[in-house]
Protein backbone atom coordinates (compact mmCIF):
# COMPACT_ATOMS: atom_id res chain seq x y z
CA UNK A 1 0.00 0.00 0.00
CA UNK A 2 1.37 3.51 -0.64
CA UNK A 3 2.08 5.94 1.78
CA UNK A 4 -0.60 8.53 0.08
CA UNK A 5 -2.93 5.89 0.55
CA UNK A 6 -1.94 4.89 4.44
CA UNK A 7 -2.36 8.51 4.92
CA UNK A 8 -5.62 9.05 3.18
CA UNK A 9 -7.30 6.05 4.67
CA UNK A 10 -5.75 7.34 8.74
CA UNK A 11 -7.72 10.52 7.20
CA UNK A 12 -11.22 8.65 6.43
CA UNK A 13 -10.77 6.91 9.75
CA UNK A 14 -10.86 9.83 11.77
CA UNK A 15 -13.48 11.94 10.11
CA UNK A 16 -15.57 8.77 10.47
CA UNK A 17 -14.85 8.10 14.20
CA UNK A 18 -15.39 11.60 14.92
CA UNK A 19 -18.96 12.02 12.73
CA UNK A 20 -20.03 8.31 15.17
CA UNK A 21 -19.04 10.18 18.57
CA UNK A 22 -15.78 8.06 18.73
CA UNK A 23 -13.64 11.03 19.80
CA UNK A 24 -10.80 9.13 21.81
CA UNK A 25 -10.95 6.97 18.90
CA UNK A 26 -10.21 9.42 16.04
CA UNK A 27 -8.27 11.28 18.73
CA UNK A 28 -5.89 7.92 18.61
CA UNK A 29 -5.96 8.26 14.83
CA UNK A 30 -4.84 11.73 14.33
CA UNK A 31 -1.93 11.01 16.56
CA UNK A 32 -1.08 7.55 14.22
CA UNK A 33 -1.18 10.22 11.12
CA UNK A 34 1.45 12.91 13.07
CA UNK A 35 3.89 9.57 13.71
CA UNK A 36 3.22 7.93 9.76
CA UNK A 37 6.80 9.16 8.48
CA UNK A 38 4.91 10.62 4.68
CA UNK A 39 2.79 13.18 6.59
CA UNK A 40 4.30 16.73 5.85
CA UNK A 41 4.35 20.19 7.45
CA UNK A 42 0.68 21.27 6.27
CA UNK A 43 -1.01 17.52 6.90
CA UNK A 44 0.84 17.68 10.94
CA UNK A 45 -0.71 21.37 11.01
CA UNK A 46 -4.19 19.56 9.95
CA UNK A 47 -3.81 16.94 12.12
CA UNK A 48 -2.73 19.24 15.29
CA UNK A 49 -6.22 21.55 14.28
CA UNK A 50 -8.60 18.01 13.84
CA UNK A 51 -6.91 17.02 17.74
CA UNK A 52 -7.44 20.51 19.02
CA UNK A 53 -11.48 20.38 17.57
CA UNK A 54 -11.39 17.07 19.43
CA UNK A 55 -9.86 18.19 22.37
CA UNK A 56 -12.05 21.20 22.10
CA UNK A 57 -15.73 19.35 22.35
CA UNK A 58 -14.17 16.74 24.97
CA UNK A 59 -13.88 19.92 27.12
CA UNK A 60 -10.24 19.58 27.69
CA UNK A 61 -9.53 23.00 26.54
CA UNK A 62 -5.60 23.02 27.71
CA UNK A 63 -5.07 19.99 25.06
CA UNK A 64 -6.97 21.94 22.56
CA UNK A 65 -4.57 24.94 23.31
CA UNK A 66 -1.41 22.38 23.18
CA UNK A 67 -2.97 21.17 20.01
CA UNK A 68 -3.38 24.64 18.25
CA UNK A 69 0.01 26.09 19.31
CA UNK A 70 1.58 22.71 17.88
CA UNK A 71 -0.28 23.69 14.24
CA UNK A 72 1.41 26.53 14.01
CA UNK A 73 4.97 25.25 15.36
CA UNK A 74 4.23 22.67 12.40
CA UNK A 75 3.29 25.37 9.79
CA UNK A 76 3.89 29.02 10.87
CA UNK A 77 1.76 30.14 8.15
CA UNK A 78 -1.53 28.76 9.58
CA UNK A 79 -3.96 31.49 10.02
CA UNK A 80 -6.79 28.77 10.95
CA UNK A 81 -4.55 27.71 14.12
CA UNK A 82 -4.11 31.15 14.95
CA UNK A 83 -7.96 32.45 14.20
CA UNK A 84 -8.92 28.68 16.73
CA UNK A 85 -6.51 30.05 19.69
CA UNK A 86 -8.17 33.19 19.08
CA UNK A 87 -11.32 32.38 18.99
CA UNK A 88 -10.78 29.88 22.73
CA UNK A 89 -9.56 32.94 24.21
CA UNK A 90 -12.29 35.13 22.99
CA UNK A 91 -14.56 32.39 24.65
CA UNK A 92 -12.67 32.87 28.20
CA UNK A 93 -13.36 36.77 27.53
CA UNK A 94 -9.57 37.31 27.75
CA UNK A 95 -9.57 39.77 25.15
CA UNK A 96 -6.13 40.78 25.09
CA UNK A 97 -4.90 37.42 24.01
CA UNK A 98 -7.96 37.23 21.61
CA UNK A 99 -6.37 40.49 19.77
CA UNK A 100 -3.09 39.45 19.63
CA UNK A 101 -3.81 35.68 18.26
CA UNK A 102 -6.64 37.70 15.85
CA UNK A 103 -3.83 40.24 14.30
CA UNK A 104 -1.72 37.03 13.81
CA UNK A 105 -4.05 35.02 11.70
CA UNK A 106 -5.15 38.14 10.16
CA UNK A 107 -1.23 39.11 8.90
CA UNK A 108 -1.25 35.83 7.33
CA UNK A 109 -5.11 35.69 5.83
CA UNK A 110 -6.48 39.49 5.46
CA UNK A 111 -10.01 38.50 3.73
CA UNK A 112 -12.06 36.41 6.40
CA UNK A 113 -14.40 39.17 7.35
CA UNK A 114 -15.61 36.41 10.41
CA UNK A 115 -12.43 37.53 11.62
CA UNK A 116 -12.44 40.88 11.42
CA UNK A 117 -15.81 40.43 12.98
CA UNK A 118 -14.43 38.67 15.93
CA UNK A 119 -11.70 41.49 16.53
CA UNK A 120 -14.09 44.04 16.46
CA UNK A 121 -16.46 42.10 19.48
CA UNK A 122 -12.72 41.91 21.11
CA UNK A 123 -11.82 45.63 20.75
CA UNK A 124 -16.04 46.41 21.77
CA UNK A 125 -15.01 44.64 24.96
CA UNK A 126 -12.21 46.10 25.78
CA UNK A 127 -13.74 49.92 25.25
CA UNK A 128 -11.36 50.14 21.93
CA UNK A 129 -14.52 52.10 20.54
CA UNK A 130 -12.53 53.05 17.44
CA UNK A 131 -10.84 50.08 16.79
CA UNK A 132 -14.09 47.96 16.87
CA UNK A 133 -15.31 50.43 14.43
CA UNK A 134 -12.36 49.96 12.22
CA UNK A 135 -12.85 45.98 12.37
CA UNK A 136 -16.59 46.17 11.77
CA UNK A 137 -15.56 48.28 8.78
CA UNK A 138 -13.85 45.82 7.65
CA UNK A 139 -15.30 42.71 7.83
CA UNK A 140 -18.57 44.64 5.59
CA UNK A 141 -15.82 45.96 3.20
CA UNK A 142 -15.02 42.17 2.22
CA UNK A 143 -18.65 41.40 2.21
CA UNK A 144 -21.23 44.05 2.55
CA UNK A 145 -24.24 41.73 3.54
CA UNK A 146 -22.69 40.74 6.50
CA UNK A 147 -25.56 41.14 8.70
CA UNK A 148 -23.95 40.56 12.04
CA UNK A 149 -20.92 42.99 11.22
CA UNK A 150 -23.28 45.81 10.15
CA UNK A 151 -25.16 44.83 13.05
CA UNK A 152 -22.51 45.17 15.77
CA UNK A 153 -21.10 48.63 13.89
CA UNK A 154 -24.29 50.04 14.18
CA UNK A 155 -24.45 49.05 17.44
CA UNK A 156 -21.38 50.50 18.48
CA UNK A 157 -22.60 53.92 17.27
CA UNK A 158 -25.49 53.81 19.01
CA UNK A 159 -24.00 53.61 22.28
Amino acid sequence: MSRKIELSDLIIKAYVHKKNGELSKAIKVWNTLLDHQAADKDLKANAYLNLGHLHQLEGSDDLAVQSMSSAIKANPNSSEAYYCLAYMAQEKQSFKQAVEYFEQALALNNTDSGVYNNLGNCYDQLNQTTKAINAYTQAIAIDNQYITAIYNRGNIYES
